[in-house]
This record gives C-alpha cells, structure tokens and sequence, in this order.
C-alpha cells in the first residue's frame, strides 16, 4: 500500500510540475474569470496596469497583484484605453465614439471630451501626461489637453481608419497607421497635427508599433511575422528580422533601449538585441497571448500582460544553468517522493535503489528534461524559415545561410546542383539542432529538408 501511495504521488507531482510555471517566470496576476482581459495598458514606471474588460476598466497595483479599483463602462462597449503617465487619470473610449476621464483612484469622472463620429480604436497619453490623443473609425486622430479636455489639433482626411498610433518618449511626435496601410507609418508633430514625415517599411500590414526611448527609431510587427527598426531621420533602414512564426502582437523597447521584446499572437515572446537583432531569451505562454509588454526600469526583466490568462514577470536574464537549477529545485519533492523507502523495500534494496548515483542521475535526467522544455519553446516560436542564401564558396561547394537571430551556417550544394536548389529552397522544411553555448540556447546545425532530400547546415 506504502509502495502503490508513493508511486500515485510520484506520478502525481510528476503531472503538477509538468504543467508549472516556467523557473524563469513569476506570476504577478492570476487568470480571472470576471477579468477577461481585451487590452492592457501600464504606468511609465511600471507599477501600474489598466486593464479593459469590456464593459469596464480596473487598475492593478503590480507589486501587491491588487486590484485597487474598478470602474464600469455603464453598457458601453469599451474599445480603448489608455493609463496617464503617474497612474492618476485613465480615459476609455467606445464603439459610440464617447471619450471619458476618471479619476481611476477615486473611481469618479474627470473631464468631459467632445465625441467623435465613429468607435475609438485607439488612445495614448504624451509622456508628461498633458495630452492625450484619440484614433477613431471615423478616419481621424485628435489631440486634446488632459486638463480642461480642449481640442488642441486635429489631423483628419485618412484614406482608412487608423488602427493604431503612438507617441514618442520626448513628446514630440505622433506616429498613425491606417489600417489598410501597406507598411505606411505617419508621424506628425503632436502639438499642432502638422505633418512631418512618412515612414515606408516593407509592404505589409502592421499590427504592432513602438518608439525607441530616444525617438530617434521607430519599430513595427507585421501580420506577416516581420519586425523592421528604422532611424526616423537620416539614414532609414536600420534592421529588419523576421523572428516569429506567427503574427506580432506587441513590441517594447527596453529602458536602455539595447534590447526589444516581441510577441506573437499565439503566445510566443522573444527578447532580442535591438542593434543586431541577435536572439537573447525566447518563452511561450502555455495559454493565453501577451497582448501587452512592459521592460521594468532596471531593463532585466520583462512584465508579460495576459500571460497565461493573467499577468507575468519573465526574467529574461537568466541563463540556462541558472535557469535548470531552479527547474530541478522546484521538483525536490518528485525526488523525496522517489527517495521515500516503501513498506516491503528491504534496507539492502532501498540502499541500492536510493546512493548518490542514483540520485545523481535522477537529477540529471530532471535537467534534461527541463533543457528540452527550453529548446521546445526556440523550436515552437522562433521562425526557423527566415534564414535566407548568402555566399556561395565555389571552390568548397559550400552555400551560406543567414539569419540575424542566429549565427551563420553552412551547407554543401555541388555546384550543379545549387541553382536547383535556390529555386526550391523556399519550399524545404528547416529543422534546428539545438545546443547551449555561453549559457544560451544556441544552433548547433539545420536539417534542411523536402522529401527525401536532406541537407545539413552547420557553424
């Protein structure tokens, strides 16, 4: 009985720790089912986060995971959102065009706006929190003084509705995408609507944009898995990768402005060098889209909103020793469970079962397991297929991939083969041998393959 309870356990907790929390992820909000959340916005600290609902609005204290207050939309369908700067004020727009304030502490309203004419698609403060600009159906941006609620400037005469915009951390700036848009970003000046410059990235749909905390780049997702940084003045191209395998969700630039966090709409999230775009850490969310990303102050960690239903701190930082360390602490009591002497186990075959080999081995096999959830999520998420043809050695045979996540491999193609294989190469499948190299996930080689035909891409 002793025997068959400890294995039910084992079993048990074997099933619990498989479904658990990733080592390198806290969870700060937990999933609620009456907190269904739709959009999510924070404070620039970082302390802060505004959630929509709906049909209503709640402020999250993050350190203390409280919901310090909760205001109802009173029957109107809340499109948007938006959080001022120092947490003080949150503003919500709806399918009606009506734009309110409150006062989020006291759960009381603030300023009035006049309406627009078509449902709010998008909201967004200045970074002293004076104004607050306000995208509609009705294809046009206005930008309003927080204070009295004034309309300052307006910018109309879209060719679509804007889908999204955004503001630059010097305030200065407005950046509008239409939503028919083909890779079109406006930028205007905020406090007058006046144009400035149109910024072209390559044609496809934007879904996610981002300023760099110097607003001299601008960032954007595509729906078609593309992430380009541009210089917004001078020279324009600056880095175009093409990471996920699936549509961008929400992009953010660290404090420092050294790295860029993206995700994808199934729930994928990477860090990445904003000068390089080389890869830094990769995660996926066993349930649920992180539908907002906000770096905290210090640029170490990363707060995940709608991570796993709820809200998550992702400490990107850790590297993978650190990172199986914690895996195999988190699962000591799997091994006290196989540790516990059953009823009928002799001394002698207890003490052959249970020796620091055995246990030695025990552990590693938890690492190892834990290393191949790791490589699971760089094989899930990232988008193996972006490598693209480089050089060809004619004299080696020897044809280079390349990717700027990753480092540069290299396969053999004879020489009578290669145009063949240049032509069909967007057609093979690209499957990635993994390994850990200066504490990180790394390439080791690439499988290419179609059919039968299979080629081997190493450093």
């Amino acid at each position: 009985m002793r025997n068959t309870l400890a294995t039910c356990l084992i079993v048990l907790v074997g099933k619990l720790t498989a479904m658990g929390q990733d080592p390198a992820v806290t969870e700060i909000y937990g999933a609620d089912k009456n907190l269904i959340m739709t959009q999510a916005c924070f404070s620039s600290d970082g302390k802060h986060m505004l959630v929509n609902s709906k049909s209503f609005i709640s402020l999250i204290e993050l350190a203390s995971s409280n919901t310090v207050a909760s205001i109802d939309g009173e029957g109107s369908i809340l499109t948007a959102i938006a959080l001022s700067p120092d947490a003080s004020i949150a503003v919500t727009g709806d399918s009606d065009g009506k734009i309110k304030t409150y006062n989020i502490w006291k759960q009381k309203p603030g300023t009035k706006y006049k309406n627009h004419k078509g449902s709010i698609i998008a909201l967004a403060f200045s970074p002293s929190g004076e104004l607050i600009a306000s995208a509609s159906a009705d294809r046009s941006v206005h930008i309003w003084r927080v204070a009295d609620g004034k309309r300052v400037a307006a910018v109309e005469g879209f060719r679509s509705p804007i889908s999204m915009i955004a503001i630059s951390p010097d305030g200065n700036t407005l950046a509008t995408v239409e939503s028919v848009s083909t890779g079109e970003v406006k930028l205007w000046n905020l406090e007058n609507g006046s144009p400035i410059s149109v910024v072209q990235y390559a044609k496809s749909k934007i879904s996610a944009i981002a300023f760099s905390p110097d607003s001299k780049r601008l960032t954007i997702g595509t729906t078609a898995y593309e992430i380009e940084i541009k210089n917004i003045a001078g020279s324009s191209f600056y880095l175009r990768t093409k990471p996920h395998k699936m549509p961008i969700m929400a992009l953010t630039f660290s404090p420092d402005g050294k790295v860029i966090a993206s995700s994808d709409i199934q729930g994928g999230t990477i860090t990445w060098n904003a000068e390089t775009g080389s890869l830094i850490r990769v995660i996926k969310s066993p349930q649920g889209n992180s539908l907002a990303l906000k770096f905290n102050l210090d640029s170490k960690s990363l707060i995940l909103a709608g991570y796993n239903g709820g809200v998550a701190q992702w400490n990107y930082t850790i590297g993978v020793n650190q990172w199986l360390d914690i895996f195999l602490h988190e699962r000591k009591n799997e091994i006290g469970l196989w540790a516990m002497q059953g009823e009928s186990e002799t001394e002698q075959d207890y003490a052959k079962r249970v020796n620091d080999v055995s246990r030695k081995a025990r552990e590693d096999k938890i690492k190892e397991d834990g290393l191949a959830r790791l490589k699971v999520y760089y094989t899930s998420v990232i988008n193996w297929q972006s490598y693209s043809l480089g050089a060809y050695a004619a004299d080696k045979e020897e044809l280079t991939l390349t990717t700027p996540f990753s480092v540069p491999v290299r396969l053999t193609v004879p020489a009578k083969k290669l145009e063949t294989f240049k032509l069909n190469y967007p057609t093979f499948s690209i499957i990635p041998e993994l390994e850990v190299v200066s504490d990180a996930i790394a390439v080791k080689s690439l499988e290419i393959k179609k059919g039968m035909e299979i080629y081997k891409a190493e450093k």
